[in-house]
C-alpha cells in the first residue's frame, strides 16, 4: 500500500513539475510577442548566438562583446579623424619649437594600425573633456581610453584595435573616394565634387550631422574654416573641387596623359590653382616640389586663342605643351586633382562657368 502511495506521489510531482516547466496560465498572464522573443539560436553576419531561456552563453558573450568593441573602435576612429589629425600637427610643431605649420615637414596622417588609438588617449589628456561629449568620451572610455588614466590594451583589445583601425580606414577611403551623396556633385554633367558637401564646415546643412561627409573632408583634408564651404559675398573666400575620375568615369592613373580646359574668364577676384595628391596619402603627390599651377605661376600658363587655359597631367610632358601648363605625375601612382578658387564671383557662385572634366588623351 505504501509503495502504491509513493508511486503516485511521485507521478503527481513528475505532473506538476511539467506543467510548471510550461508555464501556467494566470489571470495575468499576457501572451509574449514573437517579435520580441530571442529564439535559442540566431544567426547572424558575425557568427551564431546561443540563448538558455534569452540569457546568452560563454561563447555567445564573448562574440557579442568583441563585435562590440571592434565596432566602437573603428567608430571611435572615424569620429575622431579630425581630431587626431590636428593634433598631431599641433604636437610636430611643439616637439621642435616651429611657429607656424609650414616651418617644417609633419605626418597628420591618422595611423592605420592599433597606434591610432594611442594618439586618440594623448588627445583626450591633453584637451579638456567639454571638447568631446559625454557619448564619445563614454564609446572611447569603453575601450580603455580615459583621461587620467594610462591606456594599456591588453593583448585581446589590441588585436582588436589593430582591425578597428584598418576597417576604419579602408571605410573612410571608401567614404571620401566613392561618394554615394548624390549631393556631392557640383554639376549635373561634371565628375567635379565638392569635399563640403552640403556647402557647410560643420556639416550640417540639414540640421543633423552628415557624418560620411564629415568623413569625406576630413579623410583627404587638414585645417577647416565656414569661409572655405559657405558661399560667401562675391569676391570673399574660397572655394574647392576635387576630382578623382577623368571625363569617363575611370580613376586618375599617373601613367597615362589627361588634359582640362580651363575655360577663359576664370570667375575669380584673386586667383585659381590647380593641385594633384597622391591618394594614399592624401598629400601632394611627390612628383615635383610643387605638383601645382595657377594664375600666379611665373611664366604664366599659355592660353588658346579663346582666353582657355589647357592644363596637363602626365608622367612626361606631351610634345608641344608648355613646360608652364603641365604637371607631373608618377607612373606607379594614381592621382586626385584640386582646384582652388580665391575670391569666387557671380558666375562661379550661380553656376554659369563651368570648369571641364579632365580627359584622358588617346
Amino acid at each position: 500500500m505504501k509503495a502504491k502511495q509513493l508511486i503516485i506521489t511521485a507521478a503527481a510531482g513528475l505532473i506538476a513539475t511539467h506543467a510548471w516547466a510550461e508555464s501556467p496560465k494566470m489571470n495575468m498572464t499576457t501572451e509574449i510577442p514573437t517579435s520580441i522573443t530571442t529564439p535559442d539560436r540566431v544567426e547572424t553576419s558575425i557568427g551564431t548566438f546561443e540563448f538558455f531561456d534569452g540569457v546568452p552563453t560563454k561563447k555567445s558573450t564573448e562574440m557579442a562583446y568583441d563585435f562590440l568593441d571592434k565596432v566602437n573602435a573603428y567608430k571611435a576612429l572615424l569620429s575622431t579623424i579630425p581630431t587626431v589629425s590636428i593634433n598631431e600637427l599641433r604636437r610636430g610643431q611643439a616637439a621642435v619649437g616651429a611657429k607656424t605649420c609650414n616651418q617644417i615637414p609633419i605626418n597628420t596622417l591618422v595611423p592605420e594600425d592599433a597606434s591610432a588609438f594611442a594618439w586618440m588617449h594623448e588627445i583626450i589628456e591633453y584637451e579638456p573633456a567639454e571638447a568631446f561629449g559625454k557619448e564619445k568620451l563614454g564609446r572611447l572610455a569603453s575601450l580603455g581610453i580615459e583621461k587620467g588614466r594610462p591606456f594599456e590594451p591588453d593583448a585581446r583589445m589590441r588585436q582588436i584595435l589593430e582591425k578597428a583601425a584598418q576597417q576604419g580606414v579602408a571605410m573612410s577611403r571608401v567614404i571620401a573616394f566613392e561618394s554615394r551623396k548624390p549631393e556631392a556633385r557640383v554639376y549635373p554633367k561634371r565628375m567635379w565634387e565638392s569635399p563640403f558637401i552640403g556647402n557647410s564646415s560643420t556639416f550640417d546643412p540639414k540640421g543633423y550631422r552628415d557624418l560620411e561627409a564629415r568623413t569625406t573632408f576630413h579623410f583627404t583634408a587638414d585645417g577647416i574654416t565656414p569661409a572655405m564651404a559657405a558661399q560667401m559675398p562675391e569676391g570673399k573666400g574660397s572655394r574647392y573641387q576635387t576630382t578623382y575620375r577623368d571625363s569617363d568615369g575611370k580613376y586618375l592613373d599617373g601613367s597615362k596623359t589627361y588634359k582640362m580646359n580651363m575655360p577663359p574668364r576664370v570667375p575669380v577676384a584673386l586667383f585659381w590653382s590647380v593641385v594633384i595628391y597622391d591618394p594614399w596619402s592624401r598629400c601632394e603627390l611627390q612628383s615635383v616640389p610643387y605638383p601645382s599651377l595657377s594664375s600666379q605661376s611665373k611664366p604664366a600658363p599659355k592660353a588658346n586663342a579663346d582666353g582657355s587655359i589647357d592644363v596637363y597631367f602626365g608622367p612626361a610632358r606631351p610634345r608641344g605643351v608648355a613646360k608652364q601648363n603641365w604637371i607631373r605625375t608618377l607612373p606607379d601612382r594614381g592621382f586626385f586633382v584640386y582646384i582652388r578658387y580665391y575670391g569666387p564671383l557671380k558666375a562661379f557662385n550661380d553656376k554659369t562657368w563651368v570648369p571641364n572634366d579632365v580627359e584622358l588623351v588617346k
